[in-house]
Formats: structure tokens, sequence, C-alpha cells
């Protein structure tokens, strides 16, 4: 590890092998620029790291270096994987933006890079989400809720091209019959988390709207998931979603929340994508759309 420290293009190492006049680095004038020091110490990186919502100030003195942190995050506070990826991804977003810095480009403000951060990592997580397959098998579709209660599924969907979203719900009661369903576009460039968390809201709104009281609500996001069931801090780009779902449970009498594999959310999924085609909102009450049809038959061939 020591031997990969010193191939970093750092002012310090750079200095070492004459190629640079000092080792101060230019951003504050007070510090070696290690990588450390770029990554953890300097001003602009405490402030990135604070708006991404991992404030670390806490953790400093603990761990003097970067590596001290992943160490610390994963072994000693047992971060969740998703703070643990977030983290790794800022800290490349400050090292690249540090060298846009180098060949002449300018700073990115911490807010602004911050959001460059999340949306890439959200295009990273929804490029490589899409694509894993999965085993259909009699365990890898929907699961009847306990009686009584309802169950809501939800997905969200990306159009990129077309800089819009979409959202897909499906509510079920604990016979498995479709209770009711909505499909909507959105006409905004959302990213892989912000769209899940939107169908989350859309979700809970459309479930009470219903007058439902007692429902289990399911996603495949697990962060977002971890938020509604508070326990984690959501991510700033969808703490406004989180809150608004939050704030409409006190309206039931009972809510659960889960996560669960694209293979037993299928049928969301493609009500996500529906909405590609879609003018706005769609709504079907006690009745199936025809393109959920057999997604809908063949849950209930491998439950019954």
């Amino acid at each position: 590890m020591a031997c990969m420290q010193k191939h970093w293009p750092t002012k310090d190492n750079l200095f070492c092998r004459k190629i640079t006049p000092d080792k101060i680095c230019e951003v504050c004038g007070n510090f070696k620029e290690t990588k450390d020091h770029v990554l953890w110490h300097c001003y602009p990186a405490k402030e990135v790291w604070k708006e991404v919502g991992l404030d670390t100030e806490k953790v400093m003195d603990k761990c003097p270096k970067f590596l001290d942190l992943v160490w610390y995050a994963r072994n000693m506070k047992q971060w969740l994987e998703e703070d643990i990826r977030l983290m790794v991804m800022t800290a490349w977003g400050i090292w690249t933006n540090r060298n846009e810095v180098c060949h002449g480009k300018s700073r990115k403000p911490a807010s602004v890079l911050a959001r460059w951060i999340n949306n890439y990592l959200e295009d990273y997580l929804m490029a490589n989400h899409s694509t894993q397959p999965y085993k259909e098998s009699t365990d890898a579709t929907w699961q009847f809720p306990k009686p009584l209660w309802y169950k809501a599924n939800m997905d969200g969907a990306v159009f990129a091209q077309h800089r819009e979203a979409g959202v897909g719900v499906m509510i079920r009661d604990h016979y498995g019959a479709v209770v009711a369903t909505l499909s909507k576009k959105l006409k905004a460039p959302l990213g892989a988390l912000k769209v899940e968390a939107k169908a989350m809201e859309e979700a809970v709104s459309f479930t009470r709207n219903m007058g439902i009281r007692d429902c289990i609500f399911e996603s495949e996001s697990l962060t977002v998931v971890n938020a509604m069931l508070r326990l984690i801090d959501p991510p700033s780009a969808i703490a406004n979603n989180v809150a608004g779902s939050l704030s409409l449970l006190p309206m039931f009498r009972a809510v659960s929340f889960s996560h669960v594999p694209r293979s037993r959310n299928k049928v969301a999924h493609t009500l996500a994508q529906v909405a590609r085609g879609l003018s706005g909102l769609h709504t079907w009450v006690e009745e199936t759309p025809g393109c959920i049809e057999n997604l809908v038959s063949q849950d209930v061939f491998f439950l019954s």
C-alpha cells in the first residue's frame, strides 16, 4: 500500500521527483498536498463530504488518513453498503474535480459536485441493476400479505433520452386480487434513486386515497426502504420525498416496509415502464390493465 501511495500525482509526490517547485496545496496554501489532504482534510473536501450527507468531521481525529476512514466505517461503525458506496464515489468525485482544476477547468462548488456525485452513482446503480439477470422460481414471485392486510408494490423507471421518468404502483389484497394500479409519467430528468423515492411517495399517497389502512409497502430500493424505516438518514437528493411519505403514515392504522428483488416486483416494474407512453397519470380501480394481466396470472399460478 505504501508503494501505491507514491504513484498518486499529488504535489507532494511530484515535488519529491523534482517536477514541481513546491509541495504546498494550491487551494488552502497551508499544508502539503498529499492524497489524504486532497480527499479528506482540505476545506473544499470537507464541504463536499458534508454536502453529500456524510459529515465526517467528528471522526477526523480518529481517522487522520482516508484509508483509516474506510476501515473505521466498515469495521467499527458498520456503515450500510449504500454509505460505503457513496463514500467511495465521493472520494472519486473529489479527486476527479481536483484533476480537472489541474488541467485548467474550474473547481465545482460543493453543492454542484455533490449533486454530480449522487447523479453519477444513481446512473451507475440503475445501469447495473437493470441488467442483473434473475432465475425464475416459485420463490421469486410476489408473496401474499397476511389476512386483512394489503400490499403495495412500486417501482420507478428512468427515460434518460427524453429526460423523463415513470412510476408504477400495484395494490393487492391478501387473496392476491388486484385492488388498484397506477402508472404515471414524470416530466423531469430524475436519477434512479430519486425516482424510486418518488415511487414510494406516490404509492403511500395512492394507497391512502384508496381508503386502505393496513398495508405493506415493497420497493426495490434498499436505501428508500431503510429511510422509511428510519434506519438511516436519507440522502439529500431524496430527503423531501421521504419526508413527504412519512408525513402520510399517521393516516394509516398499521404499515410495514420491505425490500424486494426485481423478480418479486415485475408488475410494478412493468407499470413504471408503461408510463413512457402516457401523457400523465393513469389509474385503474378494481380492474387489471391488459399490460400486466399475464404477469398477475403467473403470480397467482405459482402461488396457488
